[in-house]
């Protein structure tokens, strides 16, 4: 009995640990030029936990997909302003996926 309890335990642990939330969101940055997005596509996707990087130089926005277990908003913010851009949060969505 102790047994099958440890292993229904141990799935259900594991189980867990497969799934994470991906948080998508798109700013709003001062983007001029294709050198800036070279630039935003060059440094953006290094950053920890980020899945996909998206630049529209016409709309001047990024969309960030990202593991919120490894990132945040705020840390994704900071990372445009340190590269020497101004970003404003236009959107934010979430939702969760299996780990492959």
């Amino acid at each position: 009995m102790l047994v099958a309890t440890i292993i229904i335990l141990l799935s259900v642990v594991c189980n867990a640990q497969n799934k994470f939330k991906v948080d998508s969101v798109v700013f709003d940055v001062n983007l001029n030029c294709h050198s800036c997005e070279k630039l935003m596509m060059t440094n953006l996707p290094y950053e920890k936990g980020v899945k996909d990087v998206k630049v529209d130089l016409e709309k001047k926005e990024i969309t960030i997909l990202f593991r919120d277990d490894k990132n945040n908003i705020k840390s994704l913010q900071e990372a445009i302003e340190k590269l020497g851009y101004k970003a404003k949060v236009k959107d934010e969505k979430a939702s969760t996926f299996e780990k492959k």
